[in-house]
């Protein structure tokens, strides 16, 4: 285990004072910025000593729980391992974790796992974390330079940072050390040389214990509080660079790229790559510093080609051929070729494959922006923005001065056809880049486009339909190429076909739906629509063929579809249904008298009885069969005013006695409800 804080040799405080720190796992005073308490117990914990402690050694183990941070080891946790290491209190979390009003507290900054109730001892004990600020301490670099600093806990990191503190070491404390140390004289004394180095190796091993306990900004001030010690003046130190001992090349080359390691944490990418080239000049040799190096700028920045060139020229540089780095020179050069391989595609607007690749590329370097970029761009132009949207946003919170992003995000509220929203972020990218001429194209056509759907909704709002439609076509010529999938262009297409129904020219408005509802089946309008244009070609049969399978889907959920299925199929039925009028030969305004006296005469003509014989074929026995019994339909239904009534509406047969029983189920209720309340009374 490695230590996370302070040893209990450096704590000067009585240990009632701190004895409650001690973490129980590496038994040192724990980590300051990054203690942990657990909330049914009160023992507290290094952040990292827990992590470890919870650590999942069987992956497949089925009573497992899933972190929610994926930057910790294995990702996973034991149920059973859920417990204080100090006194085996089951930390199972049975409710939401405490925020003591600053906002979730392990979740907001550390997190070892929701399912644990453990909190951040600075927020869920803030007296206590007091506390532990004020145990008193001597300076951890005491034995190795002789520093006499004594003070609090939360003073220390002030003092380790101090450009006055140790400057002057203390011979005698250095000497004692003599058969530890290279580069002593011949009389037994160190040179100043080999004391700073002394040093600063002893700020490297702190700055190491606070890297592993999660805090990189300390790290980074120690790092560089160590390689001031031993360069405070960068001529000077390239000048006796030839002079240097191997170990204390190693060493300053060590300190380069554990603090490039702790930027890189921090995603200070830049100052990554920066403090790499500079272990790099110390020892050319060096592995980690090339991997490193090449991880920021591949997996991180997006400059595949420099990541290749880097770690090419770590091959040629070294000596002996190191697996690590010949294993993340062919991961580079793959990287590499997809990039090239799905610009190739974007360039030849085959963005379909270029959103494929740029997809693969993404799950492998996440947090690369050119990558991110390139993926949104060719899901735009595909006309599937929600990725998109949530990419572009990503990028945006992470830097709100990347003018790309913003471009990215306003192409999509563009295809989503929020056109004000669109021109705001458009004007923002090229606020902050006014070179960006892709984002002034587009900008113009968004403007352009946006003047002339309010024009065309003008129109139609006063009923102008012709016009509409011609500024409709106006737009189509106005962006040639928008997506098919995209929502602007179901939007023009459905509103296109709108003014094409209101003009009854129902073919038109048939082609528009098609279109609409080809980039998306799920457009409910020019579901709507289409089913009242087929309405108004007769087609009522091939409405309810198409509704049947969309109410099973999803349909039956939407009121305006289930309605558009009910009137479907009552025109269906309708036009099935006999005309009982003609079977009479009477017209529809015929009193009852006239229908039962009409009813005698055809029930004569009509009679099967009439058609035995030799003459008549069974075809016209069973014909007149079937409009004797519609004779006698009619009869009924047309002599009682309400099913006429009905009848008249549209309804057949079926419908209408359907309707019937319901109004006597009603008229049941409502008569039993009465007699129900007079007997209550």
């Amino acid at each position: 285990m490695q230590t996370m804080g302070l040893t209990q040799e450096q704590i000067l405080s009585d240990e009632s004072h701190y004895g409650s720190f001690l973490c129980n796992i590496c038994t040192n005073l724990v980590e300051l910025s990054q203690a942990l308490v657990t909330e049914p117990c009160s023992h507290t914990f290094c952040r990292r000593c827990l992590e470890s402690w919870f650590e999942l050694t069987d992956e497949d183990d089925p009573n497992v729980w899933i972190r929610h941070n994926h930057n910790l080891p294995n990702g996973r946790v034991r149920r059973d391992r859920l417990r204080c290491p100090t006194c085996n209190a089951s930390l199972l979390r049975n409710g939401p974790s405490h925020s003591n009003g600053r906002g979730s507290s392990c979740t907001r900054k550390l997190m070892v796992t929701k399912c644990a109730a453990v909190q951040l001892l600075e927020d869920y004990e803030p007296l206590a974390f007091r506390v532990l600020k004020k145990v008193r301490v001597s300076c951890p670099l005491s034995k190795v330079c002789g520093c006499g600093w004594k003070g609090d806990y939360g003073d220390l990191q002030v003092h380790l940072n101090s450009d006055s503190a140790h400057q002057h070491s203390n011979d005698m404390n250095l000497r004692s050390k003599n058969s530890e140390v290279e580069g002593l004289k011949c009389d037994g004394s160190l040179d100043e040389r080999s004391k700073a180095f002394m040093v600063a190796a002893s700020f490297k091993d702190e700055g190491n214990a606070k890297f592993s306990a999660g805090n990189y900004r300390d790290a980074i001030d120690l790092y560089s509080k160590a390689l001031s010690m031993i360069n405070s003046d960068q001529d000077r130190m390239e000048d006796q660079e030839d002079d240097l001992e191997d170990s204390q090349k190693h060493t300053a080359a060590t300190l380069f790229a554990n603090r490039a390691a702790a930027h890189l944490s921090l995603r200070q990418y830049e100052l990554c790559v920066n403090d790499c080239n500079e272990a790099l000049s110390i020892d050319s040799s060096y592995v980690k510093a090339y991997v490193r190096r090449a991880k920021a700028q591949a997996d991180c920045m997006g400059k595949f080609e420099e990541a290749y060139i880097g770690l090419l020229s770590g091959i040629n540089t070294s000596s002996t051929m190191s697996t690590k780095l010949s294993k993340e020179f062919k991961r580079i050069a793959t990287l590499r070729d997809q990039m090239r391989k799905g610009i190739q595609y974007f360039e030849e607007e085959d963005f379909a494959d270029a959103a494929r690749v740029f997809g693969n590329l993404l799950k492998k370097t996440p947090k690369a922006r050119p990558v991110i970029v390139f993926a949104a761009r060719s899901e735009v132009y595909l006309g599937v923005t929600d990725r998109a949207l949530r990419l572009s946003l990503q990028i945006i919170r992470e830097d709100k001065m990347f003018a790309e992003a913003y471009e990215v995000h306003a192409l999509c509220m563009f295809m989503d056809g929020e056109f004000e929203n669109s021109i705001k972020f458009f004007r923002e990218s090229l606020r902050l880049d006014p070179d960006l001429n892709g984002a002034k194209r587009s900008l113009k056509k968004c403007v352009a486009i946006h003047a002339s759907l309010k024009e065309a909704r003008k129109y139609s709002f006063h009923r102008q339909f012709s016009l509409a439609v011609t500024a409709y076509e106006t737009i189509f010529e106005q962006s040639p190429t928008l997506p098919v999938k995209s929502k602007l262009f179901g939007i023009l297409h459905t509103e296109k076909a709108e003014a094409h129904l209101r003009l009854k020219e129902y073919d038109k408005t048939l082609r528009h739906c098609a279109k609409a509802l080809y980039g998306q089946d799920d457009n409910e309008r020019a579901w709507i629509l289409k089913f009242q244009a087929y309405h108004g070609l007769g087609r009522d049969e091939d409405a309810l063929e198409e509704l049947a399978p969309l109410m099973e889907i999803w349909g039956s959920s939407s009121t305006s579809i289930c309605k558009a299925y009910e009137k479907a199929e009552f025109e269906v039925r309708k036009r099935n249904r006999p005309d009982y009028y003609s079977l009479l030969r009477l017209p529809r305004i015929a009193s009852t008298m006239e229908i039962k006296k009409q009813y005698k005469v055809r029930a004569k003509d009509l009679h099967p009885d009439r058609y035995s014989g030799i003459k008549f074929t069974d075809d016209d026995r069973k014909r007149a069969e079937e409009q004797f019994k519609l004779l006698g339909e009619a009869l009924e239904i047309l002599c009682d005013d309400f099913k006429r009534q009905l009848y008249d509406e549209g309804y057949d047969r079926s419908a209408i006695q359907e309707r019937m029983a319901a109004a006597e189920q009603a008229a049941h209720r409502s008569q039993g409800g009465y007699h129900h309340g007079g007997h209550h009374r």
